[in-house]
């Protein structure tokens, strides 16, 4: 059965839900109480969905690992297909630490060379998120990682990569999904017309070159059913196939025991409401 931890340290910071499927990140609330993160009614998803990814809550904040495609795994002598939006985000974790401030837990899946293992942690400020990826198999296996957190399209919206200029989305319009990637220096902000705080994802580039955003209005699962949303997805490549990553050579490999981390911070800036600057 599935298990919700919450980490509610300082009631002036961050609040953040943690589930014990996917070890899925939940909600993330600011300090002003505002939830950023989708959030919907559907149930925890059984393992490995036959409709995929929309099968699940179709909400939340998932990492996708070794593909977001499900497509047949291109390592040697591997068999199996990649379940789409990887292999971890319908398993069970297990819950490995855990304190007001900190939770880590550890994921695995059968027949899956790579182990995660993920620690939350809140501050007064700041959400700290850290995905360790190990290799347990016996051989290098090449991957593609990418952060996938849904967050909630509310309002018209500015996203700012770094100091380019900013990305204006008209909440209103057209039912429509769709991607596109951007190299970056590890700095993207999201900021919603009305609130009183911008949400500021922050990452190594050493780690994640790439950042992906999908945006979907109003369209996936199902035009005009479900939930808007943006996503900013630090990520190793700059596709969602491992093997097109393969190919471009962004595909990231760990040899047999070799291990390493993505970290992300969520932080939150204040603004004047009702304004873009």
């Amino acid at each position: 059965m599935s298990k919700c931890i919450e980490l509610f340290p300082n009631q002036a910071g961050p609040k953040v839900s943690i589930s014990t499927v996917g070890g899925r990140i939940v909600q993330i609330s600011d300090p002003h109480g505002f939830s950023w993160l989708v959030e919907t009614s559907r149930p925890e998803p059984e393992r490995n969905p036959n409709g995929g990814f929309r099968d699940g809550t179709q909400g939340g904040w998932d990492d996708c690992i070794p593909s977001i495609d499900s497509e047949e795994d291109p390592n040697p002598e591997r068999d199996g297909k990649i379940s789409d939006h990887g292999d971890f985000w319908s398993v069970r974790w297990d819950v490995a630490d855990f304190s007001d401030a900190t939770v880590t837990l550890a994921g695995s899946r059968q027949g899956q060379p790579l182990m995660l293992r993920k620690s939350v942690s809140v501050n007064h400020k700041s959400v700290f998120v850290t995905l360790r990826v190990t290799n347990s198999g016996l051989r290098p296996y090449r991957f593609l990682y990418s952060g996938h957190p849904l967050l909630r399209w509310t309002a018209d919206a500015r996203v700012q990569i770094d100091d380019a200029e900013p990305i204006d989305l008209a909440r209103s319009g057209t039912p429509r999904n769709y991607k596109w990637f951007v190299s970056w220096k590890g700095r993207v902000e999201l900021r919603l017309e009305g609130t009183p705080h911008s949400l500021v994802l922050s990452q190594s580039t050493l780690e994640t070159p790439w950042l992906g955003l999908c945006v979907n209005r109003d369209f996936w699962p199902t035009p005009g059913i479900g939930h808007s949303w943006i996503a900013l997805e630090p990520t190793t490549s700059p596709t969602d196939s491992l093997i097109e990553a393969i190919r471009s050579d962004s595909a990231r490999e760990l040899g047999a025991g070799e291990e390493c981390e993505f970290t992300t911070r969520i932080s939150f800036e204040e603004r004047a409401l009702n304004s873009y600057s």
